[in-house]
């Protein structure tokens, strides 16, 4: 090569990891059979966007004790240059595949767009395997609907938001019934990028303090 000539620009692709599987033990991220976890990936346990050469991969979640050793759940995925990905574990390690609610692992392409002067972004992502399809309302006065009936393991659309300090209602889609209220207000900051995952379950075993819940987390900037 010439030493004049710059080198060409790195191809990647990338994706993010979150642990939703209420009932899980803890899990070790294997990526074609290479632990890439330094921590235990344990419930609502966040990595973000990693970087990776495109290509198909195998992503298989092994329990990370032999104590409790519980399934593994894998999927293989390919990986396209320049696109964004979220991988979660989701399901119930205590039901079977064939009831839609067992362990599985989902991917989710993410099309991450700066939102306008203003504004923040915002989707839903409902992974809680016992509740019905929900709404995402707005607490106040005059509460607006920022996602309706949105059922397990669907992901909406990103959309813009004004910006500020905002308080949310997780509302049964048929009944009304207001599931989850966020305790402490949830700060959208300008040109940011966020996910609201709806989490948990609606009823929890004996011993099992998972109940539904939302959980907010940015995707962008994602440091």
């Amino acid at each position: 090569m010439n030493d004049s000539e710059a080198p060409a620009p790195a191809e990647y692709s990338y994706a993010s990891f979150y642990q939703a599987s209420p009932d899980a033990q803890n899990f070790n991220i294997l990526v074609n059979n290479v632990r890439v976890n330094n921590d235990l990936f344990g419930y609502s346990k966040f990595y973000i966007y990693q970087n990776f050469t495109p290509g198909t991969y195998n992503f298989k979640f092994s329990p990370a004790t032999t104590t409790d050793p519980g399934p593994s759940v894998e999927k293989s995925v390919s990986l396209e240059k320049d696109k964004v990905y979220s991988i979660f574990t989701i399901g119930l390690r205590s039901q079977t595949a064939a009831s839609g609610k067992g362990q599985e692992v989902l991917v989710v392409e993410d099309e991450l767009e700066i939102p306008a002067t203003g504004k923040a972004g915002i989707r839903v992502i409902h992974l809680s395997p016992d509740a019905p399809s929900v709404d995402i309302k707005t607490v106040g006065t005059t509460p607006n609907t920022l996602f309706s009936d949105v059922a397990y393991k669907e992901d909406t659309d990103f959309m813009e938001v004004n910006t500020g300090n905002v308080k949310l209602n997780l509302v049964h889609s048929e009944t009304g019934e207001v599931l989850f209220t966020t305790p402490n207000e949830l700060t959208l900051s300008e040109k940011q990028i966020y996910t609201i995952i709806v989490r948990g379950m609606v009823t929890p075993p004996a011993n099992n303090t998972n109940s539904i819940n939302i959980q907010l987390y940015r995707n962008y900037p994602d440091r």
